[in-house]
């Protein structure tokens, strides 16, 4: 099929210009002005990130690999994960091989999207939305119509996805910058719970963070250059090495053994909770609380220091709609699990007991 010239694609939007969702009104052909990843939620940078390491040119590297592995159990933790992945490869599939030329698709951890990027996430958003016939309009600039309809129907099984639940029709849509949380003004304090599929996106995001960090140990890779890549693809900055900070001092510095679980399993830790719980302190600007949980596995040297590094990014990493809900945490609860998780490690080296 003929290729579209550069030159004869929308544009993006000025700041003043407006777009409807009638396809034959010629607002339509411009799309988005320029935007970064910090102009839209986390839903939206998980889908791009996927997408930008799966156009790597480079042959894929073992850490890209487990990135992607995160990324897919970020997005879904429930029993429809591997749909939701399938679905995420087809997008992906499709924006780099089916088009009617070749995408303009940056290197992971770019912070700016280009034009096709914003074209592809604007038509997603749209039937997200259920303007099924804008989003139409605006891919028949990149794919032919048969291309088209199975790209859509790969966003409606994403839809499907729990963390595309939790955020609503408006997942892909660029959304305000918001600093801090509303839990912090009506007092709220969220239930405890035992499955990652139960977490928010956010708590999920952190818990795979720190599981690609321990992870990367084993596979002989910089933990600081894993969660560094991750942040940069996602556009959260200072989360990378707000985490590598904890986990470096628990590593060294832990006064008793930090339980951290693999990839793939799928409860939380009372560790793992702890650091949840620890964030979110930080992140609701109470610091004694941070300090309580830090006490747990910390000698008081290096809860200072890491009070501190995670104070001075709290800035960086609690905007733009990233934040994580207090939590009354059933700590005594999750460690009477902790016996199924010791017992397995006992007999091999990375335990999969879910």
């Amino acid at each position: 099929m003929q290729s579209l010239p550069d030159y004869i694609r929308p544009a993006p939007f000025a700041e003043n210009t407006r777009a409807t969702d009638n396809p034959s009104d010629g607002a339509n052909l411009l799309l988005l002005r320029q935007r970064t990843l910090s102009s839209y939620a986390l839903p939206a940078r998980l889908l791009l990130a996927a997408l930008r390491l799966n156009g790597d040119t480079r042959e894929m590297s073992d850490l890209d690999r487990c990135l992607l592995d995160s990324i897919g159990r970020i997005l879904d933790s429930s029993s429809n994960r591997q749909q939701t992945i399938a679905a995420v490869n087809q997008f992906s599939s499709i924006a780099l091989t089916r088009t009617r030329s070749p995408l303009k698709i940056p290197s992971p951890g770019s912070v700016e999207l280009s034009d096709d990027e914003q074209l592809l996430i604007d038509a997603a958003s749209r039937q997200l939305q259920g303007h099924h016939s804008a989003a139409v309009s605006r891919l028949q600039w990149l794919m032919d119509p048969e291309t088209s309809r199975h790209f859509l129907q790969s966003i409606d099984i994403i839809a499907d996805a729990d963390c595309f639940r939790q955020h609503g029709m408006y997942a892909l849509a660029p959304c305000p910058v918001r600093l801090g949380s509303q839990d912090d003004e009506k007092g709220i304090r969220h239930n405890s719970v035992l499955q990652c599929a139960d977490l928010s996106l956010e708590e999920r995001l952190v818990v795979n963070v720190t599981r690609v960090w321990v992870k990367c140990i084993s596979l002989r890779i910089s933990s600081l250059s894993a969660v560094h890549r991750l942040s940069s693809c996602l556009g959260l900055s200072g989360l990378d090495t707000t985490m590598h900070d904890i986990l470096h001092r628990t590593a060294y510095h832990a006064t008793r053994q930090f339980d951290v679980r693999c990839l793939c399993c799928e409860e939380v830790s009372p560790d793992e909770a702890r650091l949840l719980a620890t964030l979110a302190a930080v992140g609701h600007g109470l610091p004694g609380e941070s300090v309580e949980h830090l006490n747990h596995w910390l000698p008081p040297t290096s809860v200072q220091s890491v009070l501190a590094k995670v104070s001075g990014n709290r800035k960086n990493i609690f905007q733009h709609d990233f934040s994580l809900p207090s939590r009354q945490w059933d700590f005594a609860g999750l460690a009477q699990r902790q016996i199924l998780f010791d017992q397995d490690r006992t007999q091999q080296a990375e335990h999969n007991v879910h």
